[in-house]
Formats: C-alpha cells, sequence, structure tokens
C-alpha cells in the first residue's frame, strides 16, 4: 500500500550571504553588493516562490544581514517585507526560483546611492 501522507521533512538549503567590500562607502562608489548564495542538498529539483522574502529583494536583507555603519551603530534598511495574504493575486514565474541539487543559485544586491 501507497503512503499518501504529505511529507513532514523540510527541504535541506545551505545559505550564504558575502559583502563583495569590507566597507559600503556613503557615496555610492565603487558600487558595494551583497553576494547571496543558496545551495540544495535535496535529491530532486526543487521550485520555491520567494516573493515577499528577504531573498528577493534587497530591502528585504534587513531581516537577515547585520551591518553598522561608521559609528558602529545597526544599519536600518529603507523597507519592510509583507506577507503574501491569501488575497494577493498567485504570484508570477518572475517570482519563483529553481533550486536543483548542489547547482549554486546565486544573486547579487547591489546597494545604490539612495539606499
Amino acid at each position: 500500500m501507497a503512503d499518501l501522507s504529505p511529507a513532514t521533512a523540510q527541504p535541506r538549503f545551505s545559505l550564504s550571504l558575502t559583502p563583495t567590500a569590507d566597507v559600503c562607502p556613503l557615496n555610492g562608489v565603487p558600487r558595494f553588493g551583497i553576494k547571496l548564495e543558496i545551495l540544495s542538498h535535496e535529491d530532486e529539483i526543487i521550485t520555491v516562490c520567494l516573493h515577499k522574502t528577504p531573498l528577493k529583494e534587497i530591502h528585504g536583507l534587513g531581516e537577515i544581514v547585520y551591518g553598522t555603519n561608521e559609528q558602529g551603530e545597526e544599519v536600518e534598511w529603507p523597507w519592510g517585507i509583507g506577507c503574501w495574504e491569501y488575497d494577493d493575486p498567485f504570484p508570477d514565474d518572475y517570482f519563483f526560483e529553481e533550486f536543483k541539487p548542489g547547482v549554486p543559485h546565486e544573486r547579487t544586491f547591489w546597494l545604490d546611492k539612495e539606499d
């Protein structure tokens, strides 16, 4: 008899964040970024909706990145991330990412001078 119960194990991922430099200049030169790398430890391709998560938009990095300014004070990121509500339309394909086993998914969030 086949087991039709839902899977209980959560997908396993590794996540790393690396700044492109030790210091982010306030004048925006040179440009500063934060490189995100996600690695799936699953046996099959997993499709994940990253819409309204800290992993899709730069302003969401405030949820997972701790940064300080020259005075050692915590950096305030300019925006917040909301939750996907049931009355929101289903996200477009753009908001989904495929994670292949053992293949790093990389993205760099670049800060503009306004950020």
